[in-house]
């Protein structure tokens, strides 16, 4: 058990630590750089490319998302400001931003004033995706020191201090290792997606011949109610369910 809980956390710092490399920190730099010279195509080009790469940081989706509001991408728009939502559910900036996207799209939903029970509380518990990793890292340092200065103190006094603390400290760093833990399964679960072309026919059946269910259009996010070879039934705000193809939608 011991063992298992060590190599946790040597994996989870290194990725910590060397999650982002040299040339995916330039490159972004460069977006930037493109950004504010207005050059919003080439900027969000590189921005795109950094995703697909598989990086992923709440400022790479908060500058795609504000890279994509500039070319009129409603889909990518609302796609990727969700994403950085997620990753940091709390930030005001992002909150701001998705209600200005909001109001250029043509399906107006009717619960996005109220964030379901699971953003708020990552909102409460979080302000940046490795929050709680960060945490779990510090805490488990803090214990090590507290509990050799137990060992190698030659005073009754320092070897309480030690103890007691180093105990304290391994408690944070086990509730960090939870919290840590709820995090990244809230941050890899996808239960919800935002509709990508101009105007997409769902339907009421997974197969191209069934009926027409109802239309959304480009930047309409819907729940993720279940998927079936290469289709997905989503549920709208008003409470419509129907099957999009996976050409027409992008989970978040």
């Amino acid at each position: 058990m011991y063992k298992l809980f060590f190599i946790f956390l040597i994996t989870l710092s290194s990725n910590l630590l060397f999650g982002s490399s040299e040339s995916a920190s330039g490159k972004f730099k460069s977006a930037n750089a493109l950004y504010n010279e207005a050059n919003y195509d080439s900027s969000f080009a590189i921005y795109e490319s950094l995703i697909e790469e598989g990086n992923m940081s709440f400022e790479l989706f908060f500058n795609a998302g504000n890279a994509a509001y500039q070319l009129d991408k409603n889909g990518k728009t609302i796609l990727y400001f969700e994403k950085a939502k997620k990753l940091e559910p709390g930030n005001e900036d992002i909150q701001h931003n998705l209600l200005i996207a909001q109001k250029s799209l043509i399906d107006k939903t009717t619960v996005e004033g109220s964030s379901k029970a699971s953003e708020r509380i990552m909102g409460i518990l979080s302000r940046s995706p490795n929050y709680w990793s960060w945490g779990t890292v510090l805490f488990c340092v803090v214990a090590f020191a507290l509990f050799v200065l137990y060992k190698v103190s030659s005073t009754r006094r320092n070897k309480i201090i030690g103890f007691v603390l180093g105990i304290a400290s391994l408690l944070l760093c086990l509730i960090s290792l939870v919290l840590a833990i709820v995090q990244s399964n809230y941050i890899q679960t996808q239960d919800s997606g935002v509709i990508m072309n101009q105007s997409v026919t769902l339907l009421n059946a997974p197969t191209e011949d069934a009926e027409s269910a109802f239309i959304l259009h480009e930047g309409t996010k819907v729940e993720l109610k279940s998927s079936a070879n290469g289709w997905f039934e989503v549920i709208y705000s008003d409470g419509k369910i129907g099957w999009v193809n996976e050409s027409d939608f992008e989970l978040i």
